[in-house]
């Protein structure tokens, strides 16, 4: 198969630089433009190889982010299948994730939680307000790039909400368990918005416990914030509540942060280069014909 990637990846102006990560059905690779002299990520997927809800969940991602133009959200640039694989081609944040960060260094300064926060919180809210709830907001989905901005990431499991009610049943528990909201947990009928924000709040101020206490302490509606995170420790303690109608909205949340802790969050992305603007702009997504088939039934 990856003599086939190669090839294909080369017809399309890319080359490998190197193997990234894999799991059960997709392969990661840091690629450049032969045409732009940049790196990006690619997804590799053989399609036939895939579950048909997983299929739909990629076809699903592809379609998501094409809709999805925030400094603060990873962009795709590129999307093709050839010979049944299916590739994505997505900005490259050489700084790696916020877990990584959070795992090699003793302490994060205040300032920076802060920055990172108001990124993440303004591409939440543009998100819900065009209707898509991310569903797996966590600390390895949400990458620095070159220019020490928060990118929010991994898209496969979203929900593109087009019913009133805002509200999905799924019996399936999809997503990362320590970052779930209890009504996801435990199968009922659940808002995708609320769960977002109990998810934003298990991950800003970044909580490091051992997982099966917090499973534990998530069930019983109960997370014990490290006070050392002032404003925001009481912005989280809200997204936590139990019951998802008391908790408040990303635009309040946004809102909250800005009224809390003042102008100092207010950060004004650095711009890319000439090139990445100019790529993005075009939104080089080329649509398969069964994108339209399947991402009817993807679990977004």
């Amino acid at each position: 198969m990856k003599a086939n990637i190669v090839t294909i990846l080369k017809y399309h102006d890319y080359e490998i630089v190197k193997y990234l990560d894999h799991d059960s059905y997709r392969s990661c690779f840091l690629i450049k433009s032969l045409k732009y002299d940049m790196n990006f990520v690619c997804k590799v997927s053989r399609t036939t190889d895939l579950p048909q809800e997983y299929l739909a969940s990629f076809y699903g991602e592809a379609e998501i982010l094409s809709k999805l133009n925030h400094p603060n959200i990873v962009r795709i640039y590129d999307y093709f299948i050839e010979q049944d694989i299916s590739f994505i081609i997505l900005e490259y944040c050489s700084n790696g994730s916020l877990l990584d960060l959070v795992k090699t260094q003793k302490r994060i300064t205040q300032e920076k939680i802060n920055k990172y926060t108001l990124q993440i919180v303004d591409a939440l809210s543009f998100m819900h307000s065009k209707g898509i709830a991310h569903c797996d907001i966590k600390l390895s989905n949400i990458l620095i790039d070159q220019y020490d901005r928060a990118k929010l990431c991994d898209f496969g499991l979203s929900h593109y909400i087009t019913n009133d009610s805002n509200k999905i049943n799924d019996n399936k528990i999809r997503g990362t368990l320590n970052y779930m909201a209890p009504e996801v947990i435990i199968g009922k009928e659940f808002c995708p918005f609320k769960s977002d924000v109990w998810s934003f709040g298990v991950t800003f101020p970044f909580i490091s416990r051992d997982p099966f206490t917090i499973l534990r302490d998530i069930k019983n509606g109960y997370i014990k914030i490290f006070p050392r995170y002032g404003p925001l420790a009481r912005i989280a303690d809200q997204c936590l509540n139990l019951d998802p109608l008391e908790r408040p909205t990303m635009a309040q949340i946004k809102f909250k942060i800005y009224q809390l802790c003042g102008d100092s969050l207010e950060i004004k992305p650095r711009s890319t280069s000439r090139i990445l603007t100019s790529v993005a702009r075009q939104q080089i997504v080329v649509h398969h014909p069964r994108i339209t088939r399947l991402s009817a039934s993807a679990v977004y």
